[in-house]
Parts: C-alpha cells; sequence; structure tokens
C-alpha cells in the first residue's frame, strides 16, 4: 500500500460548505417571500453536490479502497492528457458551439413571430438579449481561437 494516496481534506471541507450553503438557502425557502421558489432550487444545487462530496469522501477514503483510489486517479490523468479525448473533446465543443448558435437563432425568430402574432408582449427584451448572446458567442469565439493560435 505504499504510494497510496488518500481524498484531500479540502475535497470533504468544499462538501461540507457546499450543504451548509444548501441548508442556509433551504432555511431562506421556507419563508414566505416572493423568491422562494429560487431559493428551493439554490438550496437543491448546495445540498445535492456538498452530499455527494462528503459520500465521496468516506467512500474513497476507507483504508481498504487506497489502491484503487490510487489507480482510479492515475486512469483519470491518462485520459486528461490523451491526444485522442483531447480531439474529440475540441470536436464536440466546436459541434456544441454551432449548436448553441443555430438555437439562438431559432429562439430570435419564434420570439419575433410569437410577438407579432400577440401572444407575447415585449419580446423585444427576450429578442434583444438572444441578439447580444448570439453576437458574443460569435466575438469570443473568434477571440478565443486567436489567442490560441497565438499560443500553440
Amino acid at each position: 500500500m505504499k504510494g497510496a494516496k488518500i481524498m484531500r481534506r479540502s475535497d470533504l471541507i468544499t462538501g461540507i460548505l457546499f450543504s451548509t450553503i444548501g441548508i442556509v438557502f433551504f432555511a431562506m425557502a421556507c419563508t414566505d417571500i416572493p423568491l422562494q421558489s429560487l431559493f428551493c432550487g439554490l438550496a437543491g444545487a448546495g445540498i445535492g453536490p456538498g452530499v455527494m462530496m462528503i459520500s465521496k469522501y468516506v467512500y474513497w477514503s476507507h483504508p481498504d479502497r487506497k489502491t484503487k483510489y490510487t489507480d482510479k486517479l492515475e486512469a483519470e490523468k491518462i485520459k486528461m492528457h490523451d491526444e485522442r479525448e483531447e480531439m474529440l473533446r475540441g470536436k464536440t465543443a466546436c459541434f456544441l458551439h454551432a449548436y448553441t448558435l443555430v438555437v439562438i437563432g431559432i429562439y430570435c425568430i419564434i420570439f419575433q413571430v410569437l410577438e407579432k402574432l400577440m401572444i407575447i408582449e415585449n419580446s423585444r427584451v427576450f429578442i434583444i438579449y438572444l441578439g447580444i448572446l448570439f453576437f458574443s458567442e460569435i466575438l469570443l469565439y473568434r477571440w478565443i481561437f486567436k489567442q490560441y493560435e497565438k499560443k500553440y
């Protein structure tokens, strides 16, 4: 068992912190305020991952599982630096970028049609927001690509 790694204590602290924040939001959600549904969502977003982090820490910190955890970390490290995996992640990101642009364009058209048919009033805010998102994504994509092109 020499060289076997154990989970970091910071993982446990992060899990406890997430759970605590989730419980605080849950307590706030129990009050009668207009943001009650938002606080319920934030409570679930804190408690769920927090409990998972704590349970993973408890599971992988058991002395019988230390070598298994070391093997798991080594496999993850190899997978993260595998050239094939990096290429596939890059292609997936490009596909999702194109998909997002198409969906945003379709939503712009849908909101304009719904406003013209008087099903939705004042959809101009949605259309402006989606337009800004659409063009900012294109510009940001090009800027990041150029930065990587200079770097590599």
